[in-house]
């Protein structure tokens, strides 16, 4: 659903910009009035609100579905700035007629990038690829401040659905008793679901440390 919904922005936004480029040379007409403008306006608004919204909900839920839908709303919005754009011009200045067509290039390249932010996600998880690393230097720096745990190694990190999974290696002192070493794990598994951006499953190996290795 994610891919077909950013493919389809793909698709809007190539073909408003043939449509631009097809119909530079046609010579507009007498110039639209105010209420063109304004409800150009009014779109641009209502669907920034609709897209700050449900971005929030998709993140907040983690669903790329959601967060999809959102940009097809910012790019609703954005294909109503060159209307917006060329009804003041050609009230401002009649012999601008281009402004729309521009206009609607410049949009249409803001659209083909809001499809390529939508598809990239999807893509990198049907090909297993780990999480971005500053996701990684996270990870790490919240296991190795874990109370308790004197050295972390071997991280990796696979895509699962919109989640990331984490398997990662952590040392602890070899005196500790089984349910001592196993809060240890807990607690660590417990920070990075709750302070790592999309992780939702982690598995914790523990070892025994020792002064020198790791």
């Amino acid at each position: 659903m994610t891919v077909f919904i950013g493919l389809l922005l793909a698709a809007v936004a190539l073909g408003l910009c043939y449509n631009a480029i097809a119909t530079l040379h046609q010579v507009q007409g007498s110039p639209p009035g105010a209420v063109a403008f304004f409800a150009a306006a009014l779109s641009i608004f209502t669907k920034e609100l609709l897209y700050r919204w449900t971005i929030s909900a998709g993140r907040k839920v983690k669903s790329t579905a959601l967060i999809a839908n959102a940009w097809h709303h910012r790019s609703d919005g954005l294909s109503s700035i060159p209307a917006a754009a060329a009804v003041a011009g050609a009230n401002l200045v009649p012999s601008l007629t281009f402004l729309d067509h521009l206009g609607a290039i410049v949009v249409s390249i803001f659209i083909l990038q809001a499809a390529w932010k939508i598809v990239r996600p999807s893509v990198e998880q049907l090909v297993d690829q780990g999480a971005p690393e500053e996701i990684c230097r996270g990870i790490e720096q919240l296991a190795r401040a874990t109370p308790g745990v004197e050295e972390v190694h071997a991280i990796r990190t696979r895509h699962i659905g919109s989640g990331i999974e984490v398997d990662l290696h952590v040392l602890v002192d070899p005196q500790l008793t089984v349910e001592e070493g196993h809060g240890i794990s807990e607690e660590v598994e417990r920070r990075l679901i709750d302070y790592v951006s999309d992780v939702v499953d982690v598995v914790v190996h523990l070892e025994p440390y020792e002064e020198g290795k790791k």
